[in-house]
């Protein structure tokens, strides 16, 4: 039955993995150019503190969490956004979350990012809650969407890792 079960998370994690489309410009392409991986902490203004993040294995790293309040930038696409999280490790930024309260704009986000990105296959992970996902070398990107149902408002979010970044920082 283990087995059964071990083939199953297997063959789950080998159909996420080539559902991502590849995409060799994401390493070539700031998608916000003030959010650039690598910029350190201190030249960011208008951070809040908001958590933390314990590295769960010894490639990855803790990851402080912050909440962006600036106003500029404050839009992807001409898409207002609501909420952006900055995820630093050692002092510079590896990871970032653009979060949008109004799904109205996602199909203009979306349709932007694969025309940049290139196109992409929908992941569902539930009857309301769907994604599209590029990678590159380096960079892993989500845009996430929460359909509207009775207990929740329509959501989407943006996250974009660097995942080459980290591994550098790691060995460090």
């Amino acid at each position: 039955m283990k087995k059964v079960f071990f083939v199953l998370f297997l063959l789950i994690s080998f159909t996420e993995i080539c559902a991502q489309k590849y995409s060799p410009t994401l390493d070539e392409t700031d998608v916000i150019s003030s959010f650039k991986f690598g910029k350190q902490k201190d030249l960011f203004t208008n951070l809040q503190y908001s958590m933390v993040f314990k590295a769960k294995s010894e490639i990855e790293l803790d990851k402080f969490v912050y909440k962006y309040l600036g106003n500029n930038p404050n839009e992807l696409f001409s898409v207002y956004w609501d909420t952006v999280y900055l995820m630093f490790s050692r002092g510079v930024l590896v990871d970032f979350e653009i979060n949008w309260k109004n799904p109205n704009g996602f199909e203009q986000v979306s349709k932007n990012l694969k025309s940049i990105f290139g196109d992409t296959v929908i992941i569902r992970l539930s009857d309301s809650k769907f994604y599209y996902s590029w990678r590159s070398d380096n960079i892993e990107m989500s845009l996430i969407k929460q359909e509207q149902t009775n207990n929740t408002d329509g959501v989407f979010t943006l996250r974009i890792r660097n995942d080459g970044l980290i591994r550098e920082l790691s060995k460090k």
